[in-house]
């Protein structure tokens, strides 16, 4: 028997050894917290590579690279039996020991793969069925590119979808939040209307008990003509000055009430149309950005500027657009504590 028989038959022997054993049984998940399960990687690597070289002619490969094969083999072999005949009561420091057989094992196997791996490319190269398998792959591999170009269109698609619905979400939030504030508008203006028909009502009263009041002085000095001095006379027409006063300024301060909560209420509501109709300006114009801003610079002019109503004689001048929309460019520049 020549050399290279004698070394293809420790390599198949050594192979069919590793490949016969099972490897559950290297996981001893009897030593507890101490086992090896979590080199089952290693366990099932070395399985795989034995069985290559067991079914495979391995008449092709130099002998010192078999050599080498089977040297490492029987290393990890070794390695193996101290697995299984590892004991916690077989030394004093059993994790020092399960740390040095971990070391050894992984040593030998990863010299085990600098070996396998051209023996490995050798073998699969000279397989019958290796131009089979390429095209398979090569098949496989353009169907994955196809797969995952449909995919990233798909995602595409998604995405642009998702893009759509995230502004059509903002644009409705907007709506909304237009909505509310009309609402609060809304309901500002018609608190100011009911005050303010109060306070008319109010300045109808003073007013027409002001106008009682002197009717009924003047009657009853009409009918009871009266002789008074000096000094008399001017302490009865400085009470009734001071008698009529009362009502006329009570007259005057409803008055005054009245035609404030009426401004209140042209404001209010004059806001309330302009938001009511902001959303509408800016549908219509959803594409030109200019319309957009025009129609934003009024209705902010409308909302934060003083309206001239006309129930207040002296109103304060309104604050220019350019002053306005400086303060809402400045806001998000402000400087956080």
């Amino acid at each position: 028997m020549s050399t290279s028989q004698k070394i293809n038959e420790k390599v198949h022997s050594i192979s069919k050894t590793i490949a016969d054993l099972d490897i559950a049984k290297l996981f001893r998940m009897d030593l507890s917290e101490l086992n090896f399960e979590e080199y089952q990687g290693i366990f099932s690597s070395v399985k795989s590579i034995a069985t290559l070289l067991l079914t495979n002619d391995l008449s092709v490969i130099p002998d010192d690279i078999l050599s080498n094969c089977h040297s490492q083999l029987s290393e990890i072999h070794r390695e193996y039996q101290a697995i299984l005949g590892f004991s916690l009561k077989s030394t004093a420091n059993p994790n020092n020991q399960r740390n040095g057989v971990i070391n050894n094992l992984k040593q030998r196997y990863n010299a085990l793969c600098i070996t396998i791996a051209p023996v490995a490319a050798l073998l699969s190269f000279l397989d019958p069925d290796f131009s089979d398998k390429l095209t398979k792959t090569k098949s496989q591999y353009d169907q994955f590119l196809k797969t995952a170009t449909e995919w990233t269109e798909v995602i595409k698609m998604h995405s642009s979808n998702a893009e759509m619905i995230l502004q059509n979400m903002k644009l409705s939030a907007g709506k909304i939040g237009v909505s509310a504030h009309s609402t609060l508008f809304a309901e500002e203006a018609k608190n100011c209307s009911n005050a303010s028909f109060r306070w008319l009502w109010a300045t109808f009263g003073c007013a027409v008990v002001t106008l009682i009041a002197i009717a009924l002085i003047g009657f009853y000095f009409c009918k009871n003509p009266q002789t008074f001095n000096t000094p008399q006379a001017i302490q009865i027409n400085i009470l009734i000055l001071m008698f009529i006063s009362i009502f006329y300024y009570a007259t005057v301060w409803c008055g005054k009430n009245y035609r404030s909560n009426r401004h209140n209420y042209v404001v209010n509501k004059h806001r309330q149309n302009a938001l009511n109709t902001f959303e509408t300006f800016v549908d219509s114009a959803s594409k030109d950005e200019a319309t957009k801003n025009a129609v934003l610079l009024q209705t902010t002019q409308c909302i934060f500027s003083l309206a001239h109503s006309g129930f207040i004689s002296q109103d304060a001048e309104s604050s220019s657009p350019s002053q306005i929309l400086e303060i809402v460019r400045n806001l998000p520049n402000k400087p956080t504590n």
